[in-house]
């Protein structure tokens, strides 16, 4: 019994050093991964955490702020503004934790980019890590928040989204694309109004409110003829084409408040005037005719009354890049209906190529020749700008 206890098997220290190893060895090629997924999920709650927050204190800003309606709030404003300290600005401060605020990103861009975000972001793409630059992603308010994310929001511009870029931990790493760092939106708030108890919410047009301007005389809820159209307009109830105004063509192409809403779908047709000329020729300038030049919705003509910026376009020459010509500047083209020579509209030409510009001999224009796209995009249909489907033709 003795020597049997005496000469027990057990493990030897060569075996328990190499049960030892092994472990390290699992662990070493292991731990980096579980590390890694734990580090992503918790991006990932940060991330949902933000977007929620935001989302909601936006969505429920017409009762916070005892407003009609969102059009009201200081999210909101019917063209982008200059300046957004007044109204994404103040939401920030006002309805956010924020650990430093640092205002309007058109007028103190340095401090933002080098302080508030980090001064350098990356993208992973085909596998490899590409330096990104965001400048051209920020616009709007920014700010650093006590949670440790890094903002930039704009505001609710007519019935688009609202821009909202972020870097969910600030200034800290990974400081990689669609990780931390993120370009997103907020969906349009629709004007919807709430009644003094909070118990419900309705379109303001069938809810009995003390507040709300009364309608013109002869109009009851459910009336779209154009009089009532301007009424709901003017008290921002005409957020999308669904609208029964939007069935009304003489309120739709009057241009009042609201119509523009009403328009998803625009066809421009260009009257181009190219004269056959090199590029690099001085006196060389492409333009655009204001007779013949109409935007249409259907079949209906709402070149007068468009209340909305076209793209921007681009002229091809020889399929080369030949300038371009600003929405706005398109849209007095668009308006006018002069034959006179001095109000032709005309591009800001591109010298930096000998192509030809012109007719193509006996055959009129021809893409090869002469052409027009929409700017960023390249197509002649399908461009999606301001929230409307455009197509462009030209002759």
């Amino acid at each position: 019994m003795f020597y049997n206890r005496l000469y027990k098997k057990g493990f030897t220290l060569t075996e328990v050093l190499l049960a030892i190893a092994i472990v390290g060895v699992i662990s070493a090629l292991v731990l980096p991964t579980i590390i890694s997924h734990y580090n992503d999920s918790v991006l990932t709650r940060q991330k949902e955490r933000l977007e929620k927050s935001v989302e909601s204190a936006i969505t429920t800003l017409a009762v916070t702020e005892n407003k009609q309606n969102f059009s009201q709030t200081i999210m909101y404003n019917s063209e982008t503004p200059e300046d957004y300290e007044n109204y994404s600005g103040a939401f920030i401060k006002k309805y956010l934790k924020v650990s430093k605020y640092y205002g309007d990103f058109s007028t103190n861009k340095t401090e933002i980019l080098s302080k508030c975000f980090a001064p350098s972001y990356y993208l992973y793409s085909d596998k490899d890590k590409k330096p990104y630059g965001i400048e051209s992603d920020l616009s709007g308010a920014c700010a650093t928040l006590k949670d440790g994310a890094s903002i930039c929001l704009g505001t609710q511009v007519k019935a688009n989204s609202i821009p909202f870029v972020y870097d969910i931990n600030g200034p800290k790493g990974p400081n990689v694309v669609n990780k931390d760092y993120f370009v997103s939106s907020i969906p349009a708030v629709n004007y919807k109004s709430f009644d003094q108890l909070s118990k419900a919410t309705q379109n303001i047009a069938t809810q009995d409110n003390p507040n709300l301007a009364p309608m013109p005389n002869g109009c009851v809820p459910g009336d779209y003829s154009t009089d009532c159209c301007k009424w709901y307009g003017e008290n921002g109830l005409i957020t999308d084409a669904d609208h029964g105004c939007c069935d009304n063509s003489a309120f739709v192409t009057s241009g009042a408040a609201g119509s523009a809403a009403c328009v998803r779908e625009i066809a421009l047709r260009l009257n181009l005037y190219p004269s056959s000329c090199t590029l690099t020729d001085e006196s060389c300038r492409m333009f655009i005719r204001p007779q013949s030049t109409t935007a249409k919705q259907g079949s209906v003509d709402i070149s007068a009354a468009l209340g909305v910026n076209p793209p921007d376009i681009l002229l091809y020459c020889d399929g080369v890049y030949a300038g371009n010509m600003p929405g706005s500047t398109l849209m007095g083209a668009i308006k006018s209906t002069s034959s006179a020579e001095e109000d032709n509209v005309y591009f800001a030409m591109s010298r930096t190529s000998a192509a030809t510009c012109g007719y193509q001999t006996g055959e009129g224009i021809k893409p090869s020749k002469s052409s027009v796209v929409f700017k960023t995009d390249g197509t002649y249909s399908n461009y999606s700008y301001n929230g409307i489907k455009w197509t462009v033709t030209y002759f």
